[in-house]
């Protein structure tokens, strides 16, 4: 049973990034197409990533409170009516509201790694996370391919649109075949389900947010922001900087982009292998993701010599697998460094974290780049990636004094 359970996850994962996948390269020409300014496109991008801020603590801890399940189903069907409305509109403040919507329930990502956590068993953490990791990333990878085809057909983007709803619509109901998670509590010998009202629900949620350990966990979230900051300044910034240094035609910055896909797809597929190999007497993790802020900040600064472009292809290896490692293990480390019952809540904030690096990152790079150059907003990585350094550092000396 619990085979099936995974398939369903694996499956999710992958339609769900498909789904974005198909509609996100086409929008911003869309927008464009509606008469919408760079710096407008600017702003409904942000508010994307700058409401989630707010929503993910906020939907992570409403699935730590209901049935994680019917929370995953009615976040789908919430964004199904959203994407099928952005085919529909032609009014960008229509269309500014609606991404509000999406930004606010779009956490499937988020909720399916919760899940893989009740589920599963510990020591089976990495590797499902990987794998769903993996399927995401490819699904994300091969959405813009169709998409593109699709949209060269009379009135492609409402098709575009249409499709990702059905996908949806699809998740729906391979969600509805995953268990009920409904929380539990003890009274005398005897286990109940707990049911509450839409009024304790919100003050539960609350109440979980607020009561976050952050003495304790503050270093879990500063890890995941610092890896999210870092890889988005690179991969923000590649397009640019290919274009104006290398001079690259969108054809073959495309392919620069399938082969830095193709590198993240292997590397997570293989990290569970490379936990068992190098890390298996480090179960928290943090040694792992030491090494690979290391290996990150050799990688920036390697970028700064990257004159040709054959160099440059070389150095975006190391930056790429660095990055996709500290992705899925600044993730593992906070969902399994909190209390069960509590799993939502934290990846919620942990999201949160990436949601602000991703909405900082557009205007930092713009004020360093008209300042310096786009070569220089891609080695500011540098700098949080070697902050994680110390940071995992500090930590590992002050666990070794402690043994």
């Amino acid at each position: 049973m619990l085979n099936k359970y995974k398939n369903i996850i694996y499956t999710i994962a992958f339609m769900d990034l498909f789904a974005i996948g198909l509609i996100t390269p086409l929008f911003g020409t869309h927008l464009r197409g509606l008469g919408a300014s760079n710096f407008l496109i600017g702003i409904i991008a942000s508010s994307y990533s700058g409401i989630q801020v707010i929503s993910g603590p906020l939907i992570g801890s409403w699935s730590d409170v209901r049935d994680r399940k019917v929370v995953l189903m009615i976040s789908l069907l919430f964004c199904a009516v959203c994407y099928l409305s952005l085919g529909i509109f032609s009014s960008i403040f229509c269309i500014f509201l609606i991404r509000l919507l999406l930004g606010f329930m779009k956490h499937t990502q988020s909720i399916c790694k919760a899940m893989v956590s009740d589920l599963f068993p510990p020591d089976k953490h990495s590797e499902l996370l990987s794998r769903t990791a993996v399927l995401g990333t490819i699904g994300f990878n091969i959405g813009p391919l169709f998409g593109g085809f699709i949209s060269e057909l009379s009135n492609g983007f409402t098709l575009v649109c249409t499709l990702t709803f059905i996908l949806f619509l699809m998740n729906i109901f391979l969600a509805s075949l995953l268990p009920s998670f409904k929380k539990r509590h003890e009274k005398g010998d005897e286990l109940q389900v707990k049911s509450l009202g839409i009024k304790q629900e919100l003050l539960k949620i609350g109440a979980n947010i607020k009561n976050i350990d952050w003495p304790q966990s503050w270093h879990l979230f500063a890890m995941r922001f610092l890896s999210s900051i870092a890889t988005a300044l690179f991969f923000y910034n590649q397009t640019f900087y290919m274009k104006e240094f290398f001079n690259l035609s969108q054809r073959h910055i495309g392919y620069v982009i399938t082969f830095s896909g193709t590198i993240q797809t292997i590397t997570v597929y293989s990290l569970s292998y490379l936990n068992q190999m190098f890390y298996k007497n480090e179960p928290d993790g943090v040694k792992c993701i030491s090494h690979f802020f290391l290996l990150m900040s050799i990688a920036s600064l390697l970028l700064c010599f990257a004159n040709q472009f054959t160099y440059f292809l070389i150095c975006i290896i190391p930056f790429v697998i660095s990055s996709s490692v500290l992705r899925i293990s600044t993730t593992q480390i906070v969902l399994e460094k909190c209390d069960k019952d509590k799993i939502g809540t934290y990846g919620g904030v942990s999201y949160s974290f990436v949601s602000i690096a991703k909405f900082i990152v557009p205007t930092l790079s713009g004020i360093v780049s008209d300042s310096f150059s786009n070569q220089a907003s891609i080695v500011l990585s540098f700098i949080p990636a070697i902050t994680g350094v110390i940071l995992t550092s500090t930590i590992l000396k002050k666990k070794n004094k402690e043994l």
